[in-house]
């Protein structure tokens, strides 16, 4: 390739390089200035849509003061039957309020709704109720009220004689706001929800014509296509009253025209860059081919120079090129012949090195390890052996014996190479097999040491004494498989006179399971605390953990609460095992059915509520499958009917300890040697009714 053609692809690649640069620092301003203009949108948008719902609160929270002004101006109700009376005479009063108003005792209890009916749940969870309840302050804002409807809400106390009787609670779809938003920012509004389920919108058309993808708490700003139209869209997360995120508000603009326009203008730039370059081009290839010329004439003749050939003239070209080269050859020829003086001394000083070599090889090989050093010595051998003093060689013999020698010494070299090479690898992989070793052997006590953290932490939550109450025996054990489990067990006074009874397993072992056990525990006593029926705080904690399982974990549950006085037990089974009720005359029976799903398993399902009657003296143990199936060293399960063999074997005044004991040595000797399959857990407890003197607790 011609030295000229090379300048001209070196510079067309320089000038489409910087063309190229100009472009990428276009497309990044345009994208900085595309994310600027997106921020400002978004934050416009949250604005204007906190502006409307504080509106909103504002409107609704002085028609609660108007109302609760109009109740204290007249006789203030004091109890849960006047407080319904007076409100349903408001109702009757204010046709067409589009306000929807609910009244709540200082429990929690839904005591008044205008929409006709108290068997709906509370706008508000019992804690914001009780917020509301204990400081007197008001809580309003979006609150989610249905997995698929939103509403603006707030809740004011109501006092009557500087008492707190209950709270006030109105509120107004959020659709109204929605509409008054799309109005104020001229586009179309969606509320999603966490889901990315579509829950108000104000034009349903064009939601299904884009069907845009929004994340569903993070602000985002994008473009979406439908129907041969562009679209801007904009998603904010929206909160509750709580601070919480609860949905997506998402705006679509139809910017065909604009988005159109600027693609319009960027071809435009790039049609007119592209042909900017090609006449750059042009003109730079003509000039070089023009400049070039004397210079490929004067390569023709040195050409003809290299290959002996002294006929080829330079043509005259009134420029100062041909006497440069002129000179250059002349160098060349002088420089030539001092090259040949340079190689006859070089070769003298050839051999000097080549004895040299061989003396450094000799010493080298010493250093190999076993047989290694001895074929090396083997091969130096013939390089040492030098020829006889009284033997005359020829010029040629003695060019050709060099160059042996040299072609001896060189695979002498090699083979040396080879040898000190695979030397120094095996000794790289030992030093690098003893770095990991130790590497390995420190991470490893580390993990242990952070197990053993972690199993000493999940022993500690586990409940290690009730206060005392004549007529209960409580007894706890839990043996996990590994070095922590997924099982556990709780008791806890629910009130004064109820005791709530918890066993649990989640799925799988280990870490996760570990950690969702604890947050599973967590959640069930907090329900507990909130909810006393069984039934309702089982669906609350199981409406909490599916919503957020995103690891598709699920639990295995027995929850009860008992009633110390009377002896009743009420009871829901989440899919957990049948615990047994030893009656105090020896018989054994498994308590209830098979229970429902586990939980965090599906969302809105409502668990089944069960009870029965403890008599004096009665134990009742529950259980994990860990017990039930324990394997020995056969293959075989323990199985329920050996469990009830054990628990039939107890003595008429056995104690909840006497249990634990005795199921946990049962277990040990049928296993044996094998080792455990699954986590070892048990909750056992015995009830005698107390006296009318022991119906106060004592510490």
């Amino acid at each position: 390739m011609l030295l000229r053609t090379r300048l001209t692809l070196y510079l067309s690649f320089a000038f489409l390089l910087v063309v190229a640069s100009l472009v990428l620092v276009g497309l990044r301003r345009e994208s900085l200035l595309e994310s600027r203009l997106a921020a400002l949108a978004i934050v416009g948008q949250e604005a204007v849509w906190d502006g409307l719902i504080a509106e909103t609160v504002a409107e609704i929270t002085d028609e609660g003061h108007r109302l609760i002004g109009e109740m204290e101006r007249r006789t203030p109700p004091s109890n849960a039957e006047q407080l319904r009376n007076w409100f349903d005479t408001v109702q009757r009063s204010s046709s067409g309020m589009t306000t929807i108003i609910q009244v709540t005792d200082t429990n929690g209890r839904l005591i008044y709704s205008s929409l006709g009916t108290i068997e709906q749940e509370p706008f508000l969870d019992a804690g914001s109720l009780d917020s509301v309840v204990e400081t007197l302050r008001p809580v309003s804002g979006l609150q989610q009220t249905s997995p698929a409807g939103f509403m603006v809400l707030t809740a004011l106390p109501l006092q009557s004689f500087g008492k707190p009787i209950g709270v006030l609670t109105l509120g107004r779809d959020v659709i109204e706001s929605l509409h008054r938003f799309g109005y104020e920012i001229q586009a179309s509004a969606f509320l999603l929800s966490l889901r990315g389920r579509l829950v108000e919108a104000t034009s349903i058309s064009q939601w299904e014509a884009v069907e845009p993808t929004v994340p569903p708490r993070d602000s985002s700003f994008s473009t979406a296509y439908g129907k041969g139209r562009s679209y801007t869209v904009t998603g904010i997360p929206v909160r509750n009253a709580e601070g919480q995120v609860v949905g997506t508000l998402v705006s679509l603009r139809d910017s065909t025209e604009e988005l159109d326009e600027i693609d319009q203008l960027g071809a435009l730039i790039l049609g007119a860059v592209g042909l900017f370059l090609i006449l750059i081009l042009t003109a730079l290839y003509v000039y070089l081919r023009h400049a070039f010329r004397p210079l490929e004439g004067a390569i023709s003749v040195l050409k003809a120079l290299s290959s002996g050939n002294t006929d080829v003239t330079l043509e005259a070209t009134g420029s100062g090129e041909i006497g440069r080269i002129a000179d250059t050859v002349a160098v060349f020829r002088a420089n030539a012949m001092t090259l040949e003086q340079q190689r006859r001394h070089a070769e003298r000083n050839r051999r000097r090195q080549e004895r040299l070599i061989r003396q450094q090889l000799s010493r080298l090989a010493a250093t190999l390890e076993g047989g290694g050093k001895d074929d090396a010595l083997d091969d130096m051998r013939s390089l040492l052996e030098e020829p006889s003093s009284g033997t005359r060689r020829s010029s040629a013999s003695l060019e050709a014996s060099e160059d042996e020698q040299l072609g001896l010494l060189t695979q002498v070299m090699r083979g040396m190479s080879s040898r000190i090479t695979d030397q120094h690898r095996r000794l790289t992989q030992m030093v690098a097999e003893l770095q990991e070793a130790i590497v390995t052997k420190t991470k490893l006590a580390g993990l242990q040491q952070e197990l053993e953290i972690a199993r000493r932490l999940q022993g500690s939550i586990l409940p290690k004494s009730l206060p005392l109450r004549d007529g209960v025996e409580i007894a706890g054990f839990m043996e996990p498989a590994l070095e922590v489990g997924g099982d556990f067990y709780d008791f806890f006074l629910v009130d004064e006179d109820r005791l709530g009874l918890v066993i649990a397993d989640v799925s799988g072992k280990g870490i996760p399971a570990a950690l969702f056990m604890a947050i599973s525990r967590s959640l069930v006593k907090a329900g507990a605390q909130s909810l006393k029926e069984p039934g309702l705080a089982i669906n609350r904690v199981n409406d909490v953990m599916a919503d957020e399982n995103d690891e598709m974990m699920f639990v295995t549950l027995f929850y009860g609460v008992l009633d110390l006085r009377s002896g009743r037990l009420d009871f829901v089974n989440a899919g957990h095992n049948q615990p047994y009720l030893r009656h105090s005359d020896g018989g054994v029976e498994p308590l209830g059915q098979i229970g429902d799903i586990p939980l965090a398993v599906m969302e809105g399902f409502e668990f089944a509520e069960d009870h029965i009657q403890l008599s004096s003296g009665d134990l009742l143990l529950l259980y994990t499958d860990g017990v039930t199936e324990a394997f020995n060293t056969a293959d075989e399960a323990y199985g329920e009917a050996r469990l009830e063999q054990a628990l039939g074997g107890l003595a008429a005044d056995a104690d909840a300890e006497d249990v634990i004991k005795t199921v946990k040595q049962s277990v040990s000797l049928f296993i044996a040697e094998a080792p455990p399959s699954d986590d070892l857990t048990m909750l056992a407890l015995k009830w005698t009714p107390p006296t009318a003197e022991q119906t106060e607790p004592r510490t």
